[in-house]
Parts: C-alpha cells; sequence; structure tokens
C-alpha cells in the first residue's frame, strides 16, 4: 500500500519558493498560503513529524485544492504536489477515520452500488422530482442548488447498448475502448461517437466488462479501493488481447496512465503505455481525404487532466485543426473550470465562480461552440453558460469529429 511516509523525499524537495502562487486557481482568487501546495505540504510535514493532529481542520484544508497539477508541472524541483496531497488525505483518513463523502465514494465503488444510483437519479430527473431539493433548500440553502448539478442520467448503461467487438482491418491495431462512468451513464453521445469514430477508420474495437478508472477513490485517499479498480482493469484488458487501449475522458486517460506505476511498478508501467488519449490516436490515424466542410467558429477548453496530467495540449488541436472550415479561436488563457471531481459538491460556490470565469472567456472569443476533451468539464461548461445565458454549444472533441466523419460517410 502506498504511503505518504515513503514519499519523505519528494516532500523534502519543496524549497518553499512559493512559485506555485503564479498557477494556483485557488490561490489567485483567494490570496491564502493554506490552499496553496506550499502551504499543504508544510502541513503534511508537520503532521508526519507529529507536530499537529489530524483534525478536521487539517482535513478540509487538504481536500480544499482541484488537483489541477498546474503546482506540479510548473515546480522547478519536481515536486508532484498534487500526488503528496492525495497521499496526505489518505494519511488523514488513516489517523482520522473517513469523512462522511469519502465513506460514500467507499461505499458506491466497493459494493458497486453506482448503477442503482444512477438509475435512482435517472428516474428522479425523468419524473421531474425536484420538489425535494427545493423543500431541503429551505432547510439547507445548498441543498437546492445541488439539483443544478444533476444531470440528464441514462437509465440504460451505454457499455450494454454499443457492440462489445467490432471487427476491422487486421493491419490496423486492436483497439480496447476504456468507457468511462461519465459516459456509460451520463454523456453517452460522446461514447457512442468515439465507437463510431474507431469503426469508421477500420479499426476491431474491444470493450470489455470494465469498472471505474479509480479517480474518484484516488482523489478522496481511498487508495486501496483505487488500487483494486486499477487491478480489475488491468485484468479486464489484459485478457481482451488489444494492442492500445483508447479513452475520450481526460480524467480516465491520467487515471489510467499515472495509478498503474505507483501501485503495480513495472506491470503498471506496461499497462500505462498502451493508454492513448483519443486525440493522440487520431493525430497518427485521422485521415483528411474522408473528411467534408463542417462551418464552426470554436474555441477549446484544456481539462486540468489534459494539460498537467498527461502534458496533452496540441493534440486536440491538431485534430481541430484537421477539420475543414473550422476555424479555432483561443481563449485569453488557460484555467480550471471548477469540477476537478467531488470538488463541485463538497465546495460549490468555488466552483461555480471558477466556471463562471470561463464561461466569461468563452464568450470573449465570439465562438458558438467549446470543445474539450473532458465529460466533467463538459458538463460544467455547458452549465455554466446556459446560466449566464451565453449561447454556445459545448462539444466532447470526438463528437466534432464524429459529425464531420457522419457527414463524409453521408456523401460516398
Amino acid at each position: 500500500m502506498l504511503t505518504i511516509s515513503q514519499w519523505q523525499e519528494k516532500l523534502d524537495l519543496c524549497g518553499r519558493c512559493g512559485n506555485c502562487q503564479q498557477v494556483c486557481p485557488l490561490y489567485k482568487q483567494f490570496k491564502t498560503e493554506s490552499v496553496l501546495a506550499r502551504g499543504k505540504l508544510y502541513l503534511i510535514n508537520c503532521l508526519l513529524e507529529g507536530k499537529i493532529e489530524a483534525t478536521n481542520e487539517v482535513q478540509e484544508i487538504l481536500d480544499y485544492c482541484l488537483l489541477c497539477g498546474r503546482c506540479a508541472d510548473l515546480c522547478q524541483n519536481g515536486v508532484p504536489s498534487d500526488t503528496l496531497i492525495v497521499l496526505g488525505r489518505a494519511a488523514v483518513l488513516e489517523k482520522k477515520g473517513r469523512s462522511i463523502k469519502g465513506t460514500l465514494i467507499k461505499l458506491l465503488l466497493e459494493k458497486n452500488l453506482l448503477p442503482p444510483l444512477m438509475f435512482a437519479l435517472a428516474s428522479a430527473k425523468r419524473l421531474g422530482l425536484k420538489g425535494g431539493f427545493n423543500l431541503l433548500g429551505k432547510i439547507n440553502s445548498k441543498a437546492e442548488k445541488y439539483h443544478r448539478l444533476l444531470p440528464e442520467v441514462k437509465a440504460k448503461q451505454l457499455i450494454k447498448q454499443i457492440p462489445r467487438n467490432i471487427s476491422g482491418d487486421k493491419e490496423k491495431p486492436t483497439v480496447g475502448y476504456f468507457l468511462g462512468c461519465m459516459n456509460n451513464y451520463i454523456s453517452q453521445r460522446t461514447g457512442q461517437a468515439t465507437v463510431n469514430i474507431l469503426q469508421h477508420l477500420g479499426h476491431s474495437v474491444v470493450v470489455p466488462e470494465q469498472g471505474c478508472c479509480g479517480m474518484p477513490a484516488w482523489t478522496n485517499g481511498n487508495l486501496g479501493i483505487a488500487e483494486n479498480l486499477i487491478r480489475a482493469n488491468m485484468e479486464a484488458f489484459k485478457k481482451s488481447s488489444v494492442d492500445v487501449i483508447v479513452t475520450d475522458c481526460a480524467s480516465c486517460g491520467h487515471a489510467l496512465k499515472k495509478l498503474p506505476p505507483l501501485f503495480f511498478g513495472a506491470e503498471g508501467e506496461e499497462f500505462a503505455q498502451k493508454i492513448f488519449d483519443i486525440s493522440e490516436y487520431l493525430v497518427e490515424y485521422l485521415p483528411t481525404d474522408l473528411l467534408i466542410p463542417l462551418s464552426k467558429h470554436v474555441t477549446y477548453h484544456d481539462p486540468c487532466h489534459m494539460l498537467c496530467g498527461q502534458g496533452l495540449e496540441q493534440q486536440p488541436r491538431e485534430v481541430i485543426g484537421r477539420l475543414p472550415n473550422i476555424q479555432l479561436t483561443e481563449m485569453a488563457e488557460p484555467g480550471c473550470c471548477g469540477f476537478a471531481g467531488t470538488f463541485v459538491i463538497k465546495h460549490f460556490e468555488t466552483s461555480n465562480m471558477l466556471g463562471q470565469k470561463r464561461a466569461q472567456l468563452v464568450k470573449e472569443t465570439g465562438a458558438e461552440v467549446l470543445v474539450t476533451s473532458c465529460p466533467a468539464c463538459q458538463l460544467q461548461m455547458q452549465r455554466m453558460l446556459n446560466e449566464q445565458q451565453i449561447p454556445v454549444e459545448v462539444l466532447n472533441l470526438v463528437e466534432l469529429v464524429d459529425k464531420v466523419l457522419a457527414g463524409a460517410k453521408e456523401g460516398n
């Protein structure tokens, strides 16, 4: 089991220089040391040295982090701050016990309660049962707000709707598709678009039985659950005998590239080498002679788990650049949308503030479509744009590509 004490050398690399101030979205807003990686790593050191106890306050400070990875990406000393903060959270859990949020996540993932929960949410949304949230809002001001977070959850999982094995050109790599929870239950158009694209390009596709990528368990410090989920997915794709594994979710891609080596060493590294974001794959396999013009003015939002987590910035832009008559206008600056996994639930107001800032930057571009590579970012940004009455459609990159390829197919 991973522990923060095993990473003491990495903790010691932090020179307290404060460069993380330049890039931390929370510090830019609040200007307090406790939101910085520097402050959190100092706190973790104090915890390890026995200078402080694992109190609620310590837990709240470590929890108040987007884990966007910008500090780690910038750090000249190579301090993996996001990883250290997660391991710090795990240490607090070990000493103090799980929070309510952590306990719920543990039950959902460990007892496989996600499918029935998604079905219940889908039923509630379909029946318009938001009265409970409104009633609770009179008791707890935050409760009604959470109804705004409730997406359109599909009653039938996507993995039960798409073909699990698609035969293609044997000269091309056989692709394993990692669907991800968001696509399986919510962003099903994205998942279907990826399958359409891979099939259109002539690849054999395998969609094995799979579970959560492990990111929610990891970020909340539930390391044992994360390890079990990663192991199960590694075994599932190993049995499927695929050449590469593609995902269209930035968070899933980040988890599948980062976590297996952390938990399973060389074996995990071998698995991680097979993982590709769909944009990486399309850069190599997306031809231009199949495409027909689709006139759109777009801008692109970099998910944190793509830009910082995987170091992928140019690949999605190169894919967009191959689409005829697609005009790309960049936003004034990159930034976190504020969703950040379960951060949006516990820190709703802060999440909204960050999302609203991104929405205004989208508006300034004059784009009619916002393209991104993360279902969670897509969900957050569409809500932010709608609430601010900014008429911009949010599409996953694969949805945009699928539209063009579908048009090409019809034209042949």
